[in-house]
């Protein structure tokens, strides 16, 4: 289980987000909600070891989640000239089948909504156990956000937890972390 207890994280002082606490199971899904700026971004660096936090516990199973997570960017940055199926081989994976019309499809000729179906694909295929979802459904079509829940179910069936990263939560009865909550610090 992925436990985050009384963080605290940012760029200086005051804390970017008052003190977040939240536990995520294997298996389970939670929604991280924000506005830009409101750190979303950042507590998942932190969660990934890239950002240090300064105070309060974060932990996976009692031990650091560093190295367990897999990630998906907003915006998928691959050469323009290389292919999806080039992607997968490179990962040690084939291309899934969800990508099969797309595998011989060059990152330069992509939509950027394929290019973020292909990002998505890629982390959710993961072997890793926390995934972390960067505002998922940008840029795709209904019939393409249904897929994704479809895949994120498939995902959290295998044991992985997730976490969905969005400006605002998707509806459902998952948990929520809501960092609009609370004002956002005042910078001096």
């Amino acid at each position: 289980m992925l436990r985050a207890s009384g963080l605290e994280f940012g760029y200086g002082r005051p804390p970017l987000v008052d003190k977040p606490s939240f536990s995520l199971a294997a298996g389970g899904l939670l929604f991280v909600r924000g506005a830009n700026g409101s750190g979303k971004s950042t507590l998942l660096n932190v969660i990934e070891g890239q950002h240090p936090f300064t105070g309060g516990q974060l932990t996976w199973n009692d031990q650091s989640p560093t190295g367990l997570t897999q990630r998906s960017f907003q915006t998928p940055s691959y050469p323009s000239d290389m292919t999806v199926r080039a992607l997968f081989r490179a990962l040690g994976r084939s291309v899934p089948a969800a990508l099969s019309e797309l595998q011989s499809k060059r990152f330069g000729g992509l939509s950027f909504g394929d290019r973020k179906w292909v990002e998505e694909e890629r982390v959710l295929g993961s072997s890793r156990a926390i995934l972390r979802l960067g505002e998922p459904e940008a840029g795709r079509a209904a019939g393409g956000r249904a897929q994704l829940r479809s895949r994120v179910a498939g995902a959290r069936a295998r044991g992985a937890a997730v976490m969905w990263v969005a400006h605002e939560a998707v509806a459902g009865d998952e948990d929520v972390l809501d960092l609009n909550a609370a004002p956002a610090p005042k910078r001096l």
